[in-house]
């Protein structure tokens, strides 16, 4: 992740992605869709257990539902990945 850090879109407005209780994480979220390590910032979130903020364009719900799918299907967790890189989600 370290490589990556240089690379990452939020990197100049990182206040941008700890939105307070109830506040809106799309302005976070739209920054992430176009930046060139969004997958492996998400990867990096996953895998850390990342509670707080945005990363790689996902809530902090989200990121619980990607970890309990990825745990319950293993078989799609690579598919997802490469889906994600080759921009094919959004």
């Amino acid at each position: 992740m370290v490589g990556e850090k240089q690379r990452c879109a939020c990197r100049p407005t990182r206040s941008t992605f700890f939105p307070g209780k109830g506040a809106s994480c799309e302005p976070a979220k739209r920054i992430c869709r176009g930046c060139p390590v969004r997958a492996e910032c998400l990867s990096h979130a996953l895998e850390h257990g990342e509670n707080d903020g945005i990363w790689g364009a996902t809530s902090p719900r989200q990121r619980r539902a990607l970890a309990q799918y990825r745990h319950t299907h293993p078989e799609h967790a690579r598919r997802g990945r490469e889906t994600l890189r080759s921009g094919r989600a959004a």
